[in-house]
Order: structure tokens, then sequence, then C-alpha cells
């Protein structure tokens, strides 16, 4: 499942995806960045996906609708990705 299927899911989460993007502008440095992401944005997804989601649909309760939603609006706050690029030759399970 992909940002946007959570996101159908669960419209609040693409209104934080608006957001993180928002302050990726205003916010002039990485520091500042991470300070809003761990003291405003997660907190906040935590409460839709994972296991503190109180969503009926299930399917947001998972840890891998929680990583999809960390890395997709951790990115479009800080402009890197958590999820490691694959090495060449290295296929991962």
């Amino acid at each position: 499942m992909d940002f946007n299927n959570l996101a159908t899911i669960e419209p609040k989460l693409q209104v934080l995806l608006q957001e993180a993007t928002t302050q990726r502008k205003v916010l002039k440095t990485y520091r500042q960045r991470k300070n809003y992401w761990y003291r405003t944005s997660k907190p906040r997804m935590f409460q839709l996906v994972g296991m503190g989601s109180k969503h009926p649909d299930r399917r947001l309760h998972t840890s891998a609708a929680y990583d999809v939603a960390y890395d997709a609006l951790y990115y479009a706050l800080t402009g890197e990705s958590l999820i490691p690029e694959p090495k060449q030759g290295v296929t991962y399970a």
C-alpha cells in the first residue's frame, strides 16, 4: 500500500503531507525541520496510522502503513528518505 492509498482511507494524512511540504519551505534549517517533525508532525501521524490509529479500517493499524506514512511525510519535510536505496547486486527480502 502506498501513501496515496493510505491518504484515500484517511484524508488527514494528505493534510499532514501538505503541511510538511509547506514547512519545508518555511523552516530554514535542518534542525528546525527535525524539531517540527518530532514535536508536531510525528505525534499527529501516530494518531492516524500504526498502533496509535483508532480508524475503523484495520489496514491503517499496521506497521507497514506506519512506515509508508512516516517515510512520505518525513521526506516531504526534510528531503530525506529513511528507506535505503538498494545496493547494486543486492536484493532485499
